[in-house]
């Protein structure tokens, strides 16, 4: 069962296009915790693994929406997440 709980996290990332540290954020973990994941180093528990399921299950418009509001929750509010925004498109538009 290794492989399919690494198998959750990768493709919980793959549906969402999050990144480790994003994923991360909605899960309530520590981004190395994703990518010990993702390479079968340590393994979800029951709860996380069940959160996985869910995010991969969820339609995409609702998995958005959730997204959505934890970014907004982790930023502080939607001014400031703008911002975030702005400032990661100005560093990848370099």
């Amino acid at each position: 069962m290794p492989g399919k709980n690494r198998d959750l996290a990768t493709e919980a990332r793959e549906r969402t296009g999050l990144s480790d540290q994003q994923l991360a954020g909605l899960l309530g973990v520590q981004r190395v915790t994703i990518w010990f994941w993702r390479k079968g180093k340590t393994h979800p528990n029951a709860d996380h693994a069940t959160a996985l399921r869910k995010i991969i299950n969820r339609p995409a418009a609702s998995r958005d929406r959730a997204i959505l509001n934890t970014l907004v929750e982790q930023a502080g509010s939607i001014g400031k997440l703008q911002k975030l925004v702005a400032r990661v498109g100005s560093r990848d538009s370099n």
